[in-house]
């Protein structure tokens, strides 16, 4: 199945669920290229014009064709079309969003091959979850998250690519309910294929080239990865990384520098899950130290008093309320706010703290130091969402 194939259904669902006008909507799918012909070509053959027509010619023919008929073309090659060709379609289509208004018209251009620069333009080559995966998931059987956290973990193994991870999402699914060791395993096999494909095992000078901000090298080296797909802009990160398959397949090389080791680790933790799961953590800690207040039986450590000190001086650079805040911590009892919540929670009786309040502060430390996210920190942020998502 191809990138047409794929986007073409959602695509047509979009276009669909938008259209506002009581008009019924056609919407076709139009392959250019080989004996297709060019963009304008395959688009007249389509509606049974002649290919032969030029642009000016067509465009009555179109106006009158179009004109209680709100039509949107989808096409895409089936072989590489000059950029020559796809240029006079686009001002084909200006001319009737400019000059004759009333005509319903759009094509939508699917280009691979970045040949076609007109605006508005979208990337699909890297696509990412639209639901979060803890957000109603207690109303749901662990079958059916288990199912979700394998989607969310292939969309990001794979870099966002809708092909790798239809082809990945297969293999992952025939893991059984809470087997993150044959996740692994599967994804590590997965991976060995398309690293083969684009000849990692022999890129890793260039991988350290392109990662090294002080290489002389780095442009050119990021440049030949980004041509064999091997870089993508991770959900809200400006700069470009290594994909989390290559990143995968490289770590799996012998004698990697340390400092590559501690980069590449980092772009295998699912940032989506990870933030998740921390706004969880963050959410019960709040719902603890409310519990907690009031409560400890010993006195703040000298760093909470001097972190809380330098707030109430206005000095610390990280800790901000705005003027006009209602209720800023600035009270003596506030001085709790500013020690972590472990130390919080050991300033109280002993019987008061149980396990499950320690297990928040150990899987908030394991997110927000950058660990792996794996099915046991989808499991414990699910308990921590039914103790106090209340």
């Amino acid at each position: 199945m191809g990138a047409g194939d794929m986007l073409h259904g959602p695509i047509s669902g979009l276009v669909r669920a938008a259209h506002g006008d009581e008009r019924r909507l056609s919407i076709q799918r139009v392959d250019c290229g080989d004996d297709h012909g060019s963009p304008m070509q395959a688009l007249l053959a389509s509606i049974e014009l002649s290919p032969d027509l030029n642009p000016f010619e067509a465009k009555d023919l179109l106006s009158v064709r179009f004109l209680d008929r709100p039509t949107v073309f989808v096409l895409s090659e089936s072989s590489a079309v000059a950029t020559r060709a796809w240029t006079e379609l686009a001002m084909l289509v200006d001319h009737f969003s400019k000059r004759i208004p009333g005509v319903p018209l759009c094509v939508i251009a699917l280009d691979g091959r970045n040949a076609l620069q007109h605006d508005p333009s979208f990337d699909f080559t890297a696509g990412r979850c639209t639901e979060l995966l803890l957000a109603g998931a207690l109303g749901r059987d662990e079958a059916s998250v288990w199912r979700a956290y394998l989607h969310h973990r292939c969309c990001w193994e794979t870099g966002g690519d809708p092909l790798l991870a239809q082809e990945w999402g297969d293999a992952l699914g025939r893991c059984a309910l809470g087997d993150d060791a044959a996740v692994e395993n599967a994804l590590n096999h997965c991976v060995q294929e398309v690293a083969h494909a684009v000849g990692l095992r022999e890129q890793l000078a260039t991988i350290r080239q392109a990662l090294d901000r002080h290489s002389r090298d780095r442009e050119r080296a990021r440049q030949e990865l980004n041509e064999q797909g091997v870089l993508w802009r991770p959900p809200g990160i400006q700069r470009q990384e290594l994909t989390p398959w290559a990143s995968r397949a490289t770590l799996a090389q012998p004698d990697l520098p340390r400092e590559l080791v501690a980069r590449l680790r980092h772009n295998l933790v699912c940032m989506p899950l990870a933030s998740e799961i921390l706004a969880h953590c963050m959410n019960a800690e709040a719902r603890i130290r409310m519990q907690l207040e009031g409560t400890q039986v010993h006195k703040a450590d000298d760093k909470a008093v001097k972190a809380f000190d330098r707030f109430r001086r206005g000095e610390s650079p990280s800790i901000v309320y705005p003027t006009g805040h209602p209720c800023p911590p600035t009270q003596a009892e506030d001085v709790w706010h500013f020690a972590g919540l472990g130390e919080t929670m050991l300033a109280c009786h002993r019987n008061s703290i149980s396990e499950s309040l320690w297990e928040t502060v150990q899987l908030r430390n394991a997110m927000a130091h950058g660990h792996y996210v794996a099915w046991a920190h989808i499991k414990s942020a699910l308990r921590q969402a039914r103790r106090f998502d209340v």
